[in-house]
């Protein structure tokens, strides 16, 4: 959403060893949380499990309210 500078990831693979679950694919990630919290934005992650189950959409729309 970047008109609020707000960041939504799916962080995939957690389960199966994917890239976001090993060392280099974590530091990755860590620096590129690092840059957009600089830049001024906001992150939030979810699992493919946690989409599935719709449980980002609460999470969403009380993103709407502030």
């Amino acid at each position: 959403i970047i008109e609020r500078k707000i960041g939504i990831e799916v962080e995939g693979g957690l389960f199966i060893g994917g890239r976001h679950s090993r060392g280099a694919g974590i530091e990755t990630d860590m620096l590129k949380y690092n840059y957009l919290s600089l830049l001024g934005w906001k992150l939030f992650r979810f699992t493919p499990r946690q989409i599935e189950a719709g449980n980002h959409l609460d999470f969403l729309e009380a993103l709407k309210n502030q």
